[in-house]
């Protein structure tokens, strides 16, 4: 099998290039959703195959973090189809079989057809348009919707839950080996963040990245002064943050705790941005 498959994918190849980025025919995307994309295939000593080990890429929208769409000329988006069962999928064939005639007919089950940008990324996309919030690992952070709705964590993806129970996700939580960042769809949020545990000045940045590219870039200090800080940060139609230290009131009759607000040390704008790719920033 792999011989057989290793065979067809040197034939792909025009010198050292591979089809898909030689500009030379159009290429083609199609997607499903799902938290979960084929990582090995499994088999005996005798050659039997014995199953997948699957990975978590994160986000419900498998190429946009995972294998990506490289330089494919279009993407097509299967409605609610996982993207491990793309296979057997009868929108999904159908789909194949009209690009393979040059038909331009609707699937049914094709929601809407995406570009995707010369960065990999499928544009359009709720989760292509995310907010980042960095934090130090250590940080235990509170998080609600612009709204108030509180959000939990539930296996590094992060959901909105209201009064009534209803869940809505919202984002993820990565672990990046420096600390922690809150990656959340486009929207209003406001985060507590207790660094009591730190002893030292934490730094505390949000960036805005669409598509691909950073469009903009703020960073702050807190220079160790507040083991409390709360961080206000609004939608894409702003890309605006307030962030402010927390200091207790003594007096047990004061209705609030007093806010200092924290300049930011760093604020880059789309025009400083354009050359750094996701993971360079920093």
């Amino acid at each position: 099998m792999f011989t057989t498959a290793n065979g067809f994918n040197n034939t792909l190849y025009t010198g050292s290039t591979h089809i898909a980025n030689s500009g030379e025919v159009p290429t083609y995307k199609i997607y499903g959703t799902g938290l979960e994309t084929i990582k090995t295939v499994c088999y005996d000593a005798n050659g039997n195959y014995t199953g997948t080990v699957t990975t978590n890429v994160g986000d419900e929208t498998v190429l946009t973090t995972s294998a990506r769409c490289g330089s494919s000329s279009k993407a097509y988006a299967i409605s609610n189809v996982g993207h491990l069962d793309l296979i057997s999928d009868s929108d999904a064939i159908d789909r194949v079989i009209s690009i393979i005639n040059g038909t331009t007919k609707s699937t049914v089950g094709v929601e809407e057809e995406y570009t995707v940008n010369e960065r990999g990324w499928i544009e359009g996309l709720d989760s292509s348009k995310l907010i980042k919030v960095s934090v130090a690992e250590e940080a235990v952070v509170t998080l609600y919707t612009g709204n108030g709705v509180l959000v939990e964590e539930s296996n590094d993806r992060l959901y909105a839950v209201d009064e009534n129970g209803k869940t809505k996700r919202i984002g993820s939580v990565w672990h990046n080996g420096t600390g922690k960042e809150y990656s959340l769809y486009d929207g209003d949020y406001e985060l507590t963040i207790d660094v009591s545990s730190i002893p030292k000045q934490s730094e505390v940045s949000v960036d805005y990245f669409d598509s691909g590219y950073y469009k903009r870039a703020i960073e702050y200090v807190d220079d160790g002064l507040y083991e409390v800080t709360k961080l206000s940060v609004s939608s894409f139609e702003k890309m605006e943050a307030v962030y402010e230290g927390i200091t207790p009131v003594a007096d047990v009759n004061a209705i609030e705790n007093m806010e200092q607000m924290i300049q930011p040390i760093r604020v880059l704008e789309e025009k400083d941005l354009t050359d750094i790719e996701q993971g360079e920033l920093r």
